[in-house]
C-alpha cells in the first residue's frame, strides 16, 4: 500500500467483544490516525463513537479524510477508561481506501 495522499478517504472496521469472564461495561473506540514520519503521529485523526462491549461480537467502523500527504496511517482499537483486569477481543480488522 502506498502512503496516504491528501483528499483520500479511508474506512477502518473491526469486530469487538468483551473477553469471556470479564465484567461487562467496557467502552472501546476505533481510531484512524495520520503519521508524518515513523515516530511522529500528527493531530489528524478520526475516532468512532464509543461502543459498550457485550459478550456478542459487535461491529465498529470509522471513516477518515486524509488532510495532507502523509507518511503512513495507523488504526487503533482502544479502551480509554481501562481498569485493572479489563480485556477485550478484536477480530477481522481491515482498512479500505474509498476514494
Amino acid at each position: 500500500m502506498s502512503a496516504p495522499l491528501a483528499g483520500q478517504v479511508y474506512r477502518a472496521r473491526a469486530w469487538v467483544r468483551s473477553s469471556p469472564g470479564v465484567a461487562p461495561g467496557q467502552q472501546v473506540t476505533l481510531t484512524l490516525r495520520e503519521w508524518d514520519a515513523p515516530d511522529y503521529p500528527n493531530a489528524d485523526h478520526d475516532i468512532s463513537e464509543p461502543l459498550l462491549l457485550t459478550e456478542t461480537w459487535q461491529y465498529l467502523e470509522v471513516t477518515h479524510l486524509i488532510a495532507a500527504n502523509s507518511y503512513a496511517m495507523a488504526v487503533f482499537v482502544g479502551n480509554h477508561d481501562a481498569r485493572t483486569g479489563d480485556c477485550f477481543l478484536v477480530d477481522d480488522v481491515a482498512v479500505y481506501l474509498l476514494e
